[in-house]
């Protein structure tokens, strides 16, 4: 509550080819609050949260089986 979209950061976080961003928690993006809850908290190892993109967050080993929530039932892998 009360902070602002990371958007510089949000986008540095996806491109590998500049320098890493720091860790600054003044404006945040999804991934970025996601993963320094969870490092916080302990579930996930010393991290740089602004680094982390949502499919990083996604392959966390933290959760458990996928299971299908809504629509005609399909094999999930």
């Amino acid at each position: 509550i009360g902070k602002g979209y990371d958007t510089i950061q949000a986008i540095g976080s996806a491109l590998d080819r500049i320098p890493d961003n720091t860790e600054d928690f003044e404006r945040l993006f999804c991934s970025e609050l996601v993963s320094a809850v969870l490092e916080t908290i302990g579930i996930t190892p010393n991290i740089n949260a602004s680094e982390m993109t949502p499919a990083d967050v996604c392959r966390f080993d933290i959760y458990g089986e996928v299971c299908q929530l809504k629509g005609e039932l399909q094999e999930l892998f």
